[in-house]
């Protein structure tokens, strides 16, 4: 099973996703080969908006517990 696929199972989670420079939290929202979306909350000003990450560029993820 690849990274794409095992994130995959946890689409519709909050999810913590650490990258070399910063953090994501939001919702995972779809999953390809080499990109994730994640819904973060609202931004003031903004709403919510969903981010395209790299998978490359992920250096771990935390699944929260339901």
């Amino acid at each position: 099973m690849t990274f794409a696929e095992h994130l995959a199972t946890y689409i519709g989670r909050e999810l913590q996703v650490f990258l070399t420079v910063d953090t994501i939290i939001g919702v995972l929202v779809s999953v390809n080969a080499n990109f994730a979306v994640i819904r973060v909350g609202d931004v003031p000003g903004y709403g919510t908006q969903e981010i395209t990450v790299l998978l490359s560029s992920i250096s771990y993820v935390r699944v929260q517990s339901v």
